[in-house]
């Protein structure tokens, strides 16, 4: 399975998505999480339609800060979304090649002290 984890500090300009759509093609991803997303529900649905990936899970970013797109193809593979929190997503994923995996991604908010605390 070759998937990939984006932190994108925002996903409005303008060559993001032809630039995502170039990083699928190259790396012929089965799955992509991109992180801080800045996007809220509706621009969110918009951008991810542009994409090319026939499934998608999402939350959406409060402010301007935040946002998880998880965007996956279904082929070889069945995807279940066991849970969302607008800090993280929580994914059962089965695959004919590696069987079942557990595949989390989150937001976490660093500490001065160097520590790391997902955020509430």
């Amino acid at each position: 399975m070759n998937y990939m984890i984006w932190n994108s500090w925002g996903t409005s300009s303008r060559s993001f998505s032809s630039l995502v759509r170039e990083i699928n093609k190259y790396y012929k991803l089965d799955f992509l999480a991109i992180l801080e997303t800045r996007s809220n529900v509706t621009k969110s649905k918009r951008k991810i339609r542009q994409l090319g990936f026939s499934k998608y899970s999402f939350t959406a970013a409060e402010g301007y800060s935040g946002g998880i797109w998880c965007l996956w193809e279904e082929v070889g593979m069945k995807v279940e979304v066991m849970e969302i929190h607008k800090q993280y997503m929580h994914f059962q994923i089965d695959t004919l090649r590696q069987g079942r995996l557990f595949f989390y991604c989150g937001i976490c908010k660093p500490e001065p002290s160097g520590q790391m605390y997902a955020v509430d």
